[in-house]
């Protein structure tokens, strides 16, 4: 009989598996439009100011996400 902590960690999986993708984006394709809040780390982490795409229009920009709700 499994563990309730390998339970959760199993549930947890298969439902960002089976969760499907908002968007598809292709090589060369226009980034959809999105607005999200900057992370303010200093002193424990919390939501900053919003920060969307538009506002680099024109700039080459790099977007790291990691664990990004």
């Amino acid at each position: 009989m499994p563990t309730p902590r390998l339970a959760l960690a199993t549930a947890v999986l298969a439902a960002a598996c089976a969760a499907p993708a908002a968007a598809v984006v292709h090589v060369g394709d226009p980034a959809p439009a999105f607005t999200k809040n900057e992370l303010i780390s200093l002193p424990f982490p919390q939501p900053g100011p919003a920060r969307s795409l538009s506002d680099y229009a024109g700039r080459v920009l790099v977007i790291h996400l990691i664990g990004y709700n």
